[in-house]
Parts: structure tokens; sequence; C-alpha cells
């Protein structure tokens, strides 16, 4: 235990304490002051009223600043408090945001599978509409195959849209396997046509 002389009002005290001799004179030094100013005030008091007058404002001054303290406390708590609610909203948006990335990614994937299908569905089509052609001309080439030289322009021109057409519906067809057997379907009976009217008109030209 600590023992420190202490001056206080004129009059040394020896204080005992567990804390540190700056401690214990800084608490004397703390009421030392406050008794010199109310006896600055007013020097007519005496000792008694000094003493008691100095007890109260010290006391005062504690409870304020322990009512300061809790303050402080009760504004961190809520600090803390509203911080952890926003630490939880901001989690609830980086949830939701993350949700709608994969959302959006999802539907990406599908607008572009759809795409895809799409444009196979579109050459299709065309290939269709080419076949319907070819197969009315080489119907006509029969009837009027003196005309042999504008039909035979008009097959080639029409065998080149086919090429054209297969050439992109080929380089989509990689894009779905689904649909490769349905093609090469096709490109069979367009090869089986041209040859049947590859022999019609050879048997034409022979006769």
């Amino acid at each position: 235990m600590n023992v420190v002389t202490v001056n206080i009002n004129g009059i040394e005290y020896n204080l005992r304490g567990e804390e540190s001799d700056s401690y214990i004179l800084k608490v004397s030094d703390i009421v030392n002051d406050t008794i010199m100013k109310i006896k600055s005030k007013n020097n007519m008091l005496n000792a008694t009223d000094v003493i008691a007058l100095a007890s109260i404002r010290i006391t005062d001054e504690f409870l304020k600043s322990i009512e300061e303290r809790d303050m402080i406390q009760k504004q961190a708590r809520e600090i803390y408090e509203k911080n952890a609610s926003m630490n939880e909203e901001l989690k609830e948006i980086r949830q939701a945001f993350e949700e709608l990335h994969e959302e959006n990614n999802t539907l990406l994937e599908k607008n572009e599978k759809l795409s895809s299908e799409q444009h196979i569905l579109d050459y299709e089509k065309e290939i269709a509409s080419l076949r319907s052609q070819l197969d009315i001309i080489e119907d006509k080439s029969k009837k009027y195959i003196k005309e042999n030289s504008e039909f035979k322009n008009i097959r080639n021109e029409l065998l080149k849209q086919i090429e054209d057409a297969e050439i992109k519906h080929k380089t989509i067809r990689d894009k779905n396997s689904k649909l490769s057997k349905k093609i090469i379907r096709m490109e069979q009976d367009l090869m089986d046509s041209n040859i049947a009217l590859a022999k019609t008109l050879q048997m034409q030209n022979e006769k």
C-alpha cells in the first residue's frame, strides 16, 4: 500500500491507497483546487463550509461525469446496433444482387439457345422452300425440255442457293446436336433429287 503526503487547504495529510502516487496526488490536487476556487469567491466561509461546498461540487461533477459516460455508452451501443443492422441489410442487398446476376445469366443462356434454335428453324424453312421450287421446276422441265438452257441456269442458281443455305445450316447445326440427324436426312433428300434430275436431263439429251 502506498503512503503519499498531500496538501489540501494548507494542511498536509498522509494518504494511503493501492493506487499509484501520481493518481493520489492528482485526486488531492482536484480537491484542493476546488476548495481554493470556492474560497476565492467568498473568503468569509469557514473551513467546514468550504469543505462541504467543495464536496458538493466534486460530487456533482462526478455524477455528471457518470451520466455523460452512460450517455456515451448508450450512444455507442446504438451506433453498434445500427451498424449491425446496416451490415445485415448490406448482406441482404449483396445476396439479392447475386441472385439477380445468376438469374440474368440464366436468361442470357436461354435467349442464346432460343436464338440458335430459331436460326436453325429459319434455315430449315428456307431449304424446304428451295426444295419446293426445285420440285416445281423439275416437273416443268419434263414438259419444256426444249428450254433446257434456261432451265439449267435457273437450276444452277437454285442449287447454289441451296448450297449456301446448307453451309449456313451446318455452322448452326454444330450448336444443336439434337437436329443433326434431321439435317442429314434433308441433305440426302436433296442429293437424291439432284441425281434424279441429272438422270432425267441425261435421258432427254440422249433422245
